[in-house]
């Protein structure tokens, strides 16, 4: 299993996402942060993750399944 340094717990609704950031050490702390749900917002999200100086790729992205709401953002994810 891999160790990463975070965890983005993403709740997905039509037109928002609202996202939390925990560093995995100070698992207490929770930045939160409410995007659209759109490319506008994904690029959003990127930008919230390197504010925080981490790397994606140090990350795990956890999401519901909302069919077509979450499907977008999910494919973004994968090809980042």
């Amino acid at each position: 299993m891999k160790n990463y340094r975070f965890v983005v717990g993403i709740d997905v609704s039509k037109k928002t996402l609202d996202v939390c950031l925990m560093p995995v050490q100070n698992d207490s702390n929770c930045f939160y942060v409410k995007l659209s749900n759109s490319l506008k917002g994904y690029q959003r999200l990127l930008s919230f993750v390197k504010l925080h100086k981490l790397n994606l790729g140090e990350g795990l992205f956890i999401l519901e399944h909302t069919g077509m709401y979450s499907l977008i953002l999910s494919l973004f994810l994968k090809e980042k």
